[in-house]
């Protein structure tokens, strides 16, 4: 495929160079269109995608897992070959920014959109386990949409924190500060995203579809930078 880096507003060679990137390492606030873009560079790449949140959290509720052992499977994961990693997470997950090709950072969505983003795909993803269910089983697991509804209430609230002044919130985990400070030690790698379209632009949704496998879950089931709670940010 073709990574269209001429119309964007960013550095074209390191566009350029995400075209023969073995290592990609994706990293924005909530919201942002991680998932989406890690999914398409790794369908247009032919690389296996791993969801950090899988790494951060366990169980249905999203506990958080003991942080040496995200940690581990951070650093096995930097150690293969061939990969895109996507997330909000940092601290732990420094081998990844260390060992990334390049670095995409999603730095154009604010928290009304993000917002908006986070609401829309919850519902979307609720309907769809609705369809699937059959009869009394609809109505049967009334709780478990209940504790979605929670969830998404909590994330809506604690996720603005990403946005706030450095050393403000306590209850996301990571703001965008500490992102870029994160950062700043790969400048060199990092393909800053910050208008509403590069993300599409940059790995367009008609790239062919390779063979790569995803350990991104399908059933819209995921947290991201929260402390508790399980909605998909």
């Amino acid at each position: 495929m073709s990574f269209e880096a001429a119309d964007l507003g960013i550095e074209s060679p390191l566009a350029s160079r995400l075209e023969s990137a073995e290592r990609v390492h994706i990293i924005g606030g909530p919201g942002s269109g991680k998932s989406t873009l890690a999914r398409r560079i790794g369908e247009s790449l032919d690389l296996p995608v791993y969801a950090l949140d899988l790494l951060a959290y366990e169980g249905i509720d999203f506990d958080e897992r003991p942080l040496e052992d995200s940690a581990q499977r951070a650093r096995e994961i930097a150690t293969l070959p061939r990969w895109v990693t996507e997330g909000i997470h940092v601290g732990w997950t420094n081998p990844l920014l260390e060992r990334a090709d390049v670095i995409v950072w999603i730095d154009s969505v604010g928290w009304s959109r993000a917002a908006a983003r986070i609401t829309s795909r919850t519902f979307r993803t609720a309907l769809r386990e609705i369809r699937i269910r059959r009869g009394r089983e609809r109505f049967l697991r009334m709780s478990d949409y209940a504790r979605n509804l929670r969830q998404l209430g909590y994330v809506l609230v604690a996720s603005r924190e990403y946005w706030s002044r450095r050393g403000e919130g306590n209850r996301y985990p990571v703001t965008r500060w500490e992102v870029e400070e994160a950062l700043a030690a790969h400048k060199s790698k990092v393909l800053r995203l910050t208008e509403a379209d590069d993300a599409r632009r940059l790995a367009p949704t008609s790239a062919p579809r390779g063979t790569a496998q995803s350990s991104t879950p399908t059933n819209g089931a995921k947290a991201e930078g929260m402390q508790r709670g399980g909605t998909e940010t």
